[in-house]
């Protein structure tokens, strides 16, 4: 790694915005149930029923499938 990428990834640098938004997404918010969470109307600049979540960007390892072998069928003779 160069002293530069090393500057950058120190302070959260970012080059290309659309490439730093790209890397969260809005989704609805959850309480500890598991059960949405509403937006309070008291609070008229903030928005309580969604949140910000980072994007997971592991590719997951596909499931093995089992392949059926087919039966042969036997001849009567």
């Amino acid at each position: 790694m160069s002293f530069v990428g090393w500057f950058k990834s120190l302070f959260n640098i970012v080059e290309n915005k659309k490439e730093a938004e790209a890397e969260y997404v809005k989704v609805r918010a959850k309480d500890c149930k598991g059960r949405f969470v509403g937006d309070d109307p008291s609070t008229p600049d903030v928005d309580e029923a969604w949140t910000v979540k980072k994007k997971d960007t592991k590719v997951s390892a596909k499931k093995k499938t089992k392949k059926k072998k087919a039966k042969k069928k036997k001849a009567k003779k």
